[in-house]
This record gives C-alpha cells, structure tokens and sequence, in this order.
C-alpha cells in the first residue's frame, strides 16, 4: 500500500492576490518560488525544507463567504507554522497592526488570520522542547 510521505503544499484561494502576496511574503517573509505558467494569477512560497504555501486568484463568484463561523476564535482549520524567534515573530505583526491571540493555550505560540481571515498559528520550538 502506497503512504504519503508528507503534506508537500497547502493551496489558498484569494480574492485579493496582492494583499496576500504581501502579507505571505514581507510580513511572515516566506521566500517566494517560481511558479509553473497556469491560465490564472498567483504565486508559490517556501515555507520550510520541501514545503510550500500556494496562492491562487479566483474570480468574485468562486468563494462565496469563509468556510468557518468562528470568525474571533482561534478555533478553526488553520496553518501550522514554527519559528525559533516568536517574539520577533511577534513584534513584525505588531509593527504592521496585526492582531493575534498570544499563547491560547498557555503555549509558546500565537493565532491571527491572513488578509483573506485565514487563521494562521505560529508556535515557537520551545513549544517542542516542553513534550
């Protein structure tokens, strides 16, 4: 029986292609990586060793609303992401008036949502480290 080896992407669909450009890669600075030419606009970032964050423009009448009701929690399908400097990590959403939910759980890690209310949660390798 054939087993996946490991999630190599996650696909986002977005309505504003730019705003998401920039907050993927300035803000949380993923590098960006080239991109095999489709029939619709988007872009493609590293996001660790073999890993990657897709994202495609879709037309007004593709999404209709978010998946999720839970529009103030940080209870909702989500990206995981790790980061050895959650204060710097931190201080960069503060410095662009992003809000986020500071350890929830009582954990080294933060909740806040992408241009597009994509819930996002960055937890430190400290968090790891206290298993």
């Amino acid at each position: 029986m054939s087993k996946i080896k490991f999630l190599q992407h996650f696909s986002l669909y977005c309505r504003d292609l730019p705003a998401m450009h920039k907050f993927y890669n300035e803000i949380l600075g993923l590098p960006e990586m080239p991109r095999p030419h489709f029939p619709f606009p988007g872009y493609w970032f590293e996001a660790g060793a073999d890993h990657q964050i897709h994202l495609a423009k879709v037309s007004d009448t593709h999404v209709k609303h978010s998946i999720s009701d839970n529009e103030d929690s940080y209870m909702d399908h989500h990206i995981g992401m790790v980061t050895e400097d959650l204060e710097g990590m931190k201080e960069r959403l503060k410095a662009n008036d992003i809000p986020f939910h500071d350890e929830p759980y009582g954990y080294p890690q933060i909740f806040f949502r992408d241009p597009e209310n994509n819930l996002i949660e960055v937890a430190s390798t400290a968090m790891f480290d206290m298993e």
